[in-house]
Protein backbone atom coordinates (compact mmCIF):
# COMPACT_ATOMS: atom_id res chain seq x y z
CA UNK A 1 0.00 0.00 0.00
CA UNK A 2 2.72 2.11 1.16
CA UNK A 3 4.69 1.60 -1.58
CA UNK A 4 1.66 2.27 -4.01
CA UNK A 5 1.11 5.70 -2.78
CA UNK A 6 4.67 6.86 -2.95
CA UNK A 7 5.06 5.73 -6.64
CA UNK A 8 2.41 8.34 -6.98
CA UNK A 9 3.58 10.87 -4.76
CA UNK A 10 7.18 10.68 -4.82
CA UNK A 11 7.68 11.72 -8.57
CA UNK A 12 5.48 14.97 -7.89
CA UNK A 13 6.90 15.67 -4.73
CA UNK A 14 10.93 15.46 -6.26
CA UNK A 15 9.93 17.61 -9.38
CA UNK A 16 8.67 19.98 -7.13
CA UNK A 17 11.24 19.84 -4.58
CA UNK A 18 13.45 20.23 -7.81
CA UNK A 19 12.34 23.48 -7.78
CA UNK A 20 11.66 24.24 -4.36
CA UNK A 21 15.80 23.84 -4.01
CA UNK A 22 16.41 25.56 -6.93
CA UNK A 23 14.83 28.83 -5.67
CA UNK A 24 16.87 28.54 -2.39
CA UNK A 25 20.04 28.96 -3.87
CA UNK A 26 19.42 31.76 -6.27
CA UNK A 27 19.92 30.49 -9.02
CA UNK A 28 18.17 32.10 -12.48
CA UNK A 29 14.86 30.85 -13.54
CA UNK A 30 12.83 32.49 -15.90
CA UNK A 31 9.45 31.92 -14.50
CA UNK A 32 7.85 34.30 -17.50
CA UNK A 33 9.90 31.88 -20.50
CA UNK A 34 8.66 29.02 -18.28
CA UNK A 35 5.15 30.16 -18.46
CA UNK A 36 5.18 30.97 -21.84
CA UNK A 37 6.27 27.38 -22.70
CA UNK A 38 3.73 25.55 -21.24
CA UNK A 39 0.59 27.82 -22.10
CA UNK A 40 1.84 27.80 -25.56
CA UNK A 41 3.86 24.98 -26.52
CA UNK A 42 3.98 21.93 -23.61
CA UNK A 43 -0.29 22.32 -23.08
CA UNK A 44 -1.65 22.51 -26.53
CA UNK A 45 0.63 19.32 -27.30
CA UNK A 46 -0.22 16.98 -24.44
CA UNK A 47 -3.86 18.20 -24.73
CA UNK A 48 -3.72 17.23 -28.29
CA UNK A 49 -1.79 14.36 -27.82
CA UNK A 50 -3.73 12.79 -24.84
CA UNK A 51 -7.15 13.34 -27.18
CA UNK A 52 -6.37 12.10 -30.23
CA UNK A 53 -4.63 8.96 -28.77
CA UNK A 54 -8.05 8.14 -25.84
CA UNK A 55 -9.04 5.27 -25.13
CA UNK A 56 -12.17 5.85 -22.98
CA UNK A 57 -15.50 6.23 -25.05
CA UNK A 58 -16.22 10.08 -26.21
CA UNK A 59 -19.26 9.56 -23.27
CA UNK A 60 -17.03 9.65 -20.64
CA UNK A 61 -15.19 12.56 -21.87
CA UNK A 62 -18.11 15.07 -21.89
CA UNK A 63 -19.59 13.60 -18.78
CA UNK A 64 -16.45 14.69 -17.28
CA UNK A 65 -16.62 17.86 -18.83
CA UNK A 66 -20.23 18.33 -18.04
CA UNK A 67 -19.31 17.44 -14.53
CA UNK A 68 -16.34 20.16 -14.27
CA UNK A 69 -18.72 22.56 -15.27
CA UNK A 70 -21.25 21.91 -12.87
CA UNK A 71 -19.00 21.81 -9.61
CA UNK A 72 -17.97 25.19 -11.02
CA UNK A 73 -21.18 26.33 -11.38
CA UNK A 74 -21.46 25.24 -8.04
CA UNK A 75 -19.03 26.77 -6.24
CA UNK A 76 -19.64 30.14 -7.83
CA UNK A 77 -22.55 30.24 -6.69
CA UNK A 78 -21.70 29.47 -2.91
CA UNK A 79 -18.97 31.74 -3.28
CA UNK A 80 -20.38 34.66 -4.30
CA UNK A 81 -23.28 34.73 -1.48
CA UNK A 82 -20.35 34.40 1.44
CA UNK A 83 -18.19 36.98 -0.75
CA UNK A 84 -21.55 39.18 -0.67
CA UNK A 85 -22.71 38.20 3.32
CA UNK A 86 -18.97 39.40 3.90
CA UNK A 87 -19.37 42.01 1.94
CA UNK A 88 -15.93 41.69 -0.06
CA UNK A 89 -15.29 43.13 -3.61
CA UNK A 90 -16.77 40.05 -6.28
CA UNK A 91 -14.32 40.71 -9.08
CA UNK A 92 -11.49 39.87 -6.46
CA UNK A 93 -12.40 37.12 -4.96
CA UNK A 94 -15.02 35.23 -6.98
CA UNK A 95 -12.40 33.80 -10.01
CA UNK A 96 -10.12 32.93 -6.95
CA UNK A 97 -12.36 30.92 -5.37
CA UNK A 98 -14.26 29.14 -7.75
CA UNK A 99 -11.29 28.23 -10.14
CA UNK A 100 -9.20 25.60 -8.89
CA UNK A 101 -5.29 25.05 -9.90
CA UNK A 102 -6.29 21.61 -11.85
CA UNK A 103 -2.53 21.38 -14.16
CA UNK A 104 -0.09 21.15 -11.94
CA UNK A 105 -1.02 18.66 -9.20
CA UNK A 106 -4.02 17.69 -11.43
CA UNK A 107 -2.51 16.12 -13.88
CA UNK A 108 0.50 14.24 -12.73
CA UNK A 109 -1.11 12.23 -10.06
CA UNK A 110 -4.00 11.28 -12.51
CA UNK A 111 -1.24 10.07 -14.85
CA UNK A 112 0.77 8.07 -12.14
CA UNK A 113 -2.38 6.84 -10.41
CA UNK A 114 -4.61 5.97 -13.22
CA UNK A 115 -2.35 6.14 -16.05
CA UNK A 116 -3.30 7.46 -19.27
CA UNK A 117 -6.67 6.93 -19.02
CA UNK A 118 -6.74 8.99 -16.08
CA UNK A 119 -4.68 11.64 -18.00
CA UNK A 120 -7.44 11.14 -20.66
CA UNK A 121 -10.07 12.10 -17.75
CA UNK A 122 -7.74 15.26 -15.88
CA UNK A 123 -7.55 16.74 -19.43
CA UNK A 124 -10.84 16.77 -19.38
CA UNK A 125 -11.12 18.50 -16.35
CA UNK A 126 -8.07 20.74 -17.27
CA UNK A 127 -9.33 21.87 -20.66
CA UNK A 128 -12.55 23.08 -19.68
CA UNK A 129 -11.43 24.31 -16.25
CA UNK A 130 -9.05 26.91 -18.68
CA UNK A 131 -11.71 27.19 -21.44
CA UNK A 132 -13.46 28.56 -18.37
CA UNK A 133 -10.60 30.52 -16.65
CA UNK A 134 -10.72 32.23 -19.76
CA UNK A 135 -14.14 33.28 -20.84
CA UNK A 136 -15.55 33.46 -16.65
CA UNK A 137 -13.04 36.08 -15.56
CA UNK A 138 -13.44 38.51 -18.61
CA UNK A 139 -17.22 38.35 -17.70
CA UNK A 140 -16.69 40.00 -14.63
CA UNK A 141 -14.25 42.56 -15.94
CA UNK A 142 -16.40 44.32 -18.57
CA UNK A 143 -13.36 45.62 -20.58
CA UNK A 144 -12.10 42.46 -21.92
CA UNK A 145 -13.45 40.88 -24.58
CA UNK A 146 -14.46 36.98 -23.66
CA UNK A 147 -14.21 35.94 -27.75
CA UNK A 148 -10.72 37.58 -28.29
CA UNK A 149 -9.51 35.76 -24.91
CA UNK A 150 -10.97 32.63 -25.74
CA UNK A 151 -9.79 32.48 -29.37
CA UNK A 152 -6.13 33.35 -28.28
CA UNK A 153 -6.21 30.45 -25.71
CA UNK A 154 -3.60 27.85 -27.20
CA UNK A 155 -5.20 24.89 -25.23
CA UNK A 156 -8.47 25.49 -27.43
CA UNK A 157 -6.86 24.51 -30.49
CA UNK A 158 -5.01 21.96 -28.91
CA UNK A 159 -7.95 20.35 -27.81
CA UNK A 160 -10.47 20.73 -30.98
CA UNK A 161 -7.99 19.48 -33.19
CA UNK A 162 -7.44 16.35 -31.07
CA UNK A 163 -11.24 15.95 -30.46
CA UNK A 164 -11.23 16.25 -34.56
CA UNK A 165 -8.80 13.96 -35.08
CA UNK A 166 -10.29 11.35 -32.58
CA UNK A 167 -13.60 11.68 -34.27
CA UNK A 168 -12.15 11.69 -37.71
CA UNK A 169 -10.35 8.51 -36.87
CA UNK A 170 -7.38 10.32 -39.05
CA UNK A 171 -3.89 8.44 -39.01
CA UNK A 172 -1.29 10.83 -37.59
CA UNK A 173 2.39 10.39 -38.77
CA UNK A 174 4.99 8.85 -36.94
CA UNK A 175 7.15 11.63 -36.74
CA UNK A 176 4.48 14.29 -36.23
CA UNK A 177 2.88 12.43 -33.01
CA UNK A 178 6.60 11.57 -31.59
CA UNK A 179 7.15 15.31 -31.80
CA UNK A 180 4.23 16.73 -30.15
CA UNK A 181 4.52 13.77 -27.66
CA UNK A 182 7.79 14.49 -26.79
CA UNK A 183 6.75 18.76 -26.75
CA UNK A 184 3.94 17.30 -24.43
CA UNK A 185 5.64 15.43 -22.11
CA UNK A 186 7.51 18.79 -21.36
CA UNK A 187 4.35 20.37 -19.37
CA UNK A 188 4.42 18.01 -16.24
CA UNK A 189 8.03 18.27 -15.52
CA UNK A 190 7.92 22.32 -16.03
CA UNK A 191 4.91 23.19 -14.12
CA UNK A 192 6.06 21.36 -11.12
CA UNK A 193 8.86 22.83 -10.97
CA UNK A 194 7.31 26.24 -11.22
CA UNK A 195 5.25 25.17 -8.48
CA UNK A 196 7.86 24.84 -6.09
CA UNK A 197 9.84 27.62 -7.28
CA UNK A 198 6.76 29.47 -6.51
CA UNK A 199 6.44 28.04 -3.08
CA UNK A 200 10.40 28.76 -2.17
CA UNK A 201 9.44 32.65 -2.96
CA UNK A 202 6.83 32.87 -0.48
CA UNK A 203 7.63 34.38 3.01
CA UNK A 204 5.56 34.80 5.86
CA UNK A 205 5.58 38.78 7.21
CA UNK A 206 7.14 39.39 9.90
CA UNK A 207 5.71 40.90 12.93
CA UNK A 208 5.92 44.20 13.48
CA UNK A 209 7.52 45.27 16.48
CA UNK A 210 6.18 48.83 18.76
CA UNK A 211 8.97 50.91 20.17
CA UNK A 212 9.81 50.33 24.20
CA UNK A 213 9.58 53.98 24.60
CA UNK A 214 6.73 56.84 23.95
CA UNK A 215 6.45 58.45 20.41
CA UNK A 216 7.20 61.67 21.59
CA UNK A 217 11.04 60.78 22.85
CA UNK A 218 11.77 59.12 19.64
CA UNK A 219 10.52 60.97 17.20
CA UNK A 220 12.96 63.75 15.96
CA UNK A 221 9.74 65.66 14.20
CA UNK A 222 5.84 65.13 13.67
CA UNK A 223 3.53 65.74 11.14
CA UNK A 224 0.56 68.33 11.48
CA UNK A 225 -1.66 65.42 10.68
CA UNK A 226 -0.89 63.57 13.62
CA UNK A 227 -3.62 61.29 15.00
CA UNK A 228 -4.84 62.63 18.63
CA UNK A 229 -6.72 59.48 19.13
CA UNK A 230 -3.42 57.17 18.92
CA UNK A 231 -1.58 56.30 22.41
CA UNK A 232 1.49 58.01 23.07
CA UNK A 233 2.90 54.92 24.30
CA UNK A 234 3.62 53.84 21.04
CA UNK A 235 5.87 55.18 17.88
CA UNK A 236 3.63 53.41 15.30
CA UNK A 237 3.05 55.42 12.16
CA UNK A 238 -0.59 55.95 12.71
CA UNK A 239 0.24 58.98 14.70
CA UNK A 240 1.65 60.15 11.22
CA UNK A 241 0.17 60.85 7.97
CA UNK A 242 3.59 60.13 6.08
CA UNK A 243 5.84 56.48 6.39
CA UNK A 244 9.59 57.66 5.77
CA UNK A 245 12.52 56.16 7.17
CA UNK A 246 13.48 56.54 10.71
CA UNK A 247 16.53 58.95 11.86
CA UNK A 248 19.41 57.07 13.50
CA UNK A 249 17.94 59.04 16.70
CA UNK A 250 15.39 56.76 16.44
CA UNK A 251 17.14 53.48 15.39
CA UNK A 252 18.91 53.54 17.90
CA UNK A 253 16.37 53.99 20.93
CA UNK A 254 13.90 51.45 19.01
CA UNK A 255 14.31 47.79 20.14
CA UNK A 256 13.40 46.64 15.91
CA UNK A 257 14.45 47.77 12.84
CA UNK A 258 13.45 51.31 11.72
CA UNK A 259 10.73 50.27 8.78
CA UNK A 260 8.96 48.23 12.02
CA UNK A 261 9.52 51.01 14.45
CA UNK A 262 7.62 53.60 11.86
CA UNK A 263 9.01 56.78 13.36
CA UNK A 264 8.38 59.68 11.22
CA UNK A 265 11.18 61.78 9.99
CA UNK A 266 9.62 64.30 7.53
Amino acid sequence: MISEVAAVLAPVLVMAAIGYAWRLTGAPFDMPFVTRIIMYVAGPCLVFTSLSRLTLPLSQFWGMVGAMIVVTLGVAAVSAALIKILGLPLRSFLPALTLGNTGNLGLPLCLFAFGEEGLGLAVAVYVTNSLLQFTFVPLLHTRVSVVRTLFSTPMLYGAALGLAVLIADVHVPVWLANTLSALGDLLIPLMLMALGNTIGSLKAPKPKAQCRRPCSAICSRRTTSATPTTSRASCWCRRCSARSRCRSSCRTRCGSRAEACGCCAA
